[in-house]
């Protein structure tokens, strides 16, 4: 299980390079930025991602969870999916923008000493 002592959300997800290669862990990111490479297609319902946030436990509301490993984007619990849908119309897209106006994602500093989970096997 990662480390999940860091107060302020962190979000990573994985990406083939080379078919046949491992993943590529990409992050850490703020949640808006997981928002934007979904919105511009970068990464999709098939993504590995990987979180320290707490989660609601669907079977009881009182009690909160961590993921124990990198999921699927479309395994990833219900309150995810809201949050990413209420969060994608407010974010700009970064496609066919050349002008530079949209600012790039950077990874957030100075988080090294976060410990993502083992990324699965391809």
């Amino acid at each position: 299980m990662g480390n999940t002592n860091s107060k302020e959300e962190i979000w990573f997800y994985l990406v083939v390079v080379k078919k046949g290669q491992p993943y590529k862990r990409m992050g850490p990111f703020r949640f808006e930025a997981i928002a934007q490479v979904y919105k511009e297609e970068q990464i999709t319902d098939e993504t590995y991602v990987w979180t320290n946030a707490k989660f609601t436990d669907p079977k009881n509301h009182r009690k909160y969870f961590y993921m124990d490993g990198y999921s699927k984007v479309k395994d990833m619990p219900l309150e995810f999916h809201k949050r990413l849908q209420g969060t994608m119309p407010l974010i700009p897209d970064r496609r066919g923008n050349p002008d530079g106006s949209v600012p790039h994602m950077t990874p957030m500093q100075g988080y090294d000493y976060i410990s993502p989970p083992q990324m699965p096997a391809c």
